[in-house]
């Protein structure tokens, strides 16, 4: 069960819902109808290979009991950790299922008895290192390796680190604790029956990774975690009904054509704000909307879990507002009926329970096809994510050469700057500022992130979103470049105080994320994005403070009232 999306305040947006049900939208995306999207051959060819989330359920229904059964097996054999390696959608769900449903939760591991879940989706060696002193025993883990293409540098780094680990500690029996999940005829897959995995599950090849969360992708690590996904299908079945017809009434149809709609007419950021405990629900969205929809200069910016924050300030004139929440959670009621008084558009979703996350998954990647086809751009692929990788390439091989980068001491700038940096960020054009940090993950550091992110909203009035890299190359990189240049961003990075070395490769985890940040640094440069870099030396805690304090001087510019919306002006599709 299910409650649909409503809303208020949609304005003329509900003409975008009327001719996207003229134009049977939802007929034509559950027939794979690709002129939904583009004519262009290239296009054609590239969005009749991505719709094979549509068919998921039904094809991951006929697997769940296999998947189960794998996951009892791991279990019963001693196994009570399990790592998840990888980047992007790869990673982002399970990280979901991982926060969601923790190992000790009552409401699911009284049946199904999850494992420890760890995700690792970056090449930080602060935060490898951290994560290895938590697993408890490494003969008692096993490493899940994730990847469609299965020849990303993050992916075969990793995998490269944890099987040295594990060679040492189980020797002869060491490939029996990795699997693999990735496309048939992928390089992993290569690996995995050369290198003794236990197990290795082959994902359909025409389904997208941000669009995997329903599949093995997403699946197998939710039944490591002890998730129901008989369950969780059910409810993903239940949403895929309800968007079927083409009628107003279809949530997902509806969502879609508002959320473009508003984006066509200026009003491009979406603001999501969640129950606690479904938190990480957002950061999945945000990979999904972003990368989807952040092409040929135009796309809609997520702002995950920032709604509080705009309430106080002056900011929001171009932001819609969504609001995902448990049922019996009152917690945002106060912020949405201010939202609503002051005019501004206020979307609300109820989920029943945690499972109704399912219902999610569909709801929202049908929800982000449709709104794709509102903006004009294909959701299916990704046209810049490849410049970064690229760049990191050729300054790595660069750096085995000469031993430094040549780049890097022109890209780093003074802490004096930043305001006059910031104060480009400008209001009436829809500007908003991103954080891009190359650091490491940790509640400290996340509060510190926390706490300038919203002291930039505070005094200069923009919405502002916060990535941690490499991880949102693969994600919100692509809205970043290909989207509006609408963005301020600043890039921070630091001094690891240990490092560690990628067995086979010439440079370190370091060096790696080193030359990833500048890689993009580069890239996003080359798209004429505004784009400065604070280096934070070895204390990271020093250096944010430091920033912080130099963000606080200075005027305000905002009044701390929330300022009602800007008219806009529907136009068809």
């Amino acid at each position: 069960m299910h409650h649909v999306g409503q809303g208020e305040n949609l304005g003329g947006m509900a003409d975008y819902v009327s001719e996207i049900v003229a134009l049977k939208a939802a007929s034509r995306l559950w027939s794979r109808d690709t002129s939904l999207w583009s004519s262009e051959p290239a296009d054609i060819s590239t969005i009749s290979n991505r719709l094979g989330w549509l068919t998921t359920i039904d094809l991951m229904q006929q697997h769940a009991a296999e998947i189960l059964a794998f996951a009892a097996e791991v279990r019963a054999q001693g196994i009570r950790e399990a790592v998840i390696v990888g980047m992007g959608g790869s990673s982002l769900t399970p990280d979901l299922f991982r926060s969601i449903f923790p190992n000790d939760s009552v409401a699911h591991a009284s049946k199904f008895g999850g494992m420890r879940i760890h995700v690792l989706d970056t090449t930080d060696p602060t935060t490898i290192l951290n994560l290895r002193k938590r697993i408890e025993d490494p003969c008692r883990t096993i490493y899940v390796m994730s990847s469609k293409s299965g020849g990303t540098i993050e992916m075969t780094s990793l995998y490269a680190y944890f099987r040295s680990l594990m060679d040492e500690c189980a020797g002869d029996t060491a490939g029996s604790h990795f699997v693999g999940i990735t496309d048939e005829g992928s390089g992993l897959q290569g690996m995995a029956e050369s290198e003794g995995f236990r197990r290795i599950f082959l994902n359909p090849s025409d389904i997208g990774g941000r669009y995997s969360a329903l599949s093995y992708f997403g699946l197998v690590p939710a039944a490591l975690a002890g998730v129901d996904i008989s369950l969780l299908l059910d409810r993903a079945a239940a949403m895929a009904l309800a968007c079927k017809p083409d009628s107003e009434a279809n949530p997902a149809l509806w969502l879609g054509a508002i959320l473009g709609g508003f984006a066509l007419n200026g009003r491009d950021k979406l603001c999501l704000t969640t129950s606690a405990p479904i938190g990480a629900l957002g950061g999945w969205i945000e990979q999904l909307i972003a990368e989807s929809t952040g092409k040929r200069g135009r796309g809609i910016v997520p702002i995950n879990g920032e709604g509080g924050h705009l309430m106080a300030a002056e900011a929001g004139v171009d932001c819609v507002y969504v609001f995902l929440t448990l049922v019996g959670d009152d917690t945002h009621d106060k912020t949405i009926k201010q939202l609503q008084q002051a005019g501004h558009p206020v979307i609300t979703i109820g989920l029943n329970d945690l499972y109704d996350v399912g219902g999610e998954f569909l709801r929202w990647e049908f929800a982000t096809a449709i709104a794709g086809s509102v903006l004009g751009v294909n959701p299916f692929d990704e046209p810049n994510v490849l410049e970064s990788k690229q760049n990191t390439k050729r300054l790595l091989d660069e750096f085995e050469l000469s031993g430094v980068f040549g780049m890097e001491a022109t890209s780093r700038s003074a802490y004096g700057q930043i305001n006059k940096f910031l104060k480009g960020a400008k209001t009436d054009q829809g500007d908003y500022v991103s954080l891009q940090c190359y650091l490491p993950y940790s509640e400290r550091l996340g509060d510190l992130l926390e706490r300038l992110r919203s002291s930039i909203n505070s005094k200069y009035g923009v919405p502002v979103t916060l990535g941690y890299g490499p991880r949102f190359l693969h994600s919100t990189g692509q809205l970043h470049k290909g989207g509006a240049n609408n963005m301020v961003a600043l890039q921070l990075t630091y001094d690891p105080q240990e490092d560690l070395a990628i067995p086979g490769e010439p440079y370190t985890f370091g060096t790696l994320i080193r030359a990833q940040s500048l890689g993009d640094f580069e890239s996003l440069r080359s798209h004429e994005r505004r784009i400065m870099r604070i280096h934070l030396g070895d204390d990271i805690g020093a250096g944010l403070r430091k920033v912080a304090t130099a963000v606080k001087g200075g005027k305000r510019r905002t009044t701390g009232k929330v300022r009602a919306p800007r008219k806009v002006k529907a136009a068809p599709v």
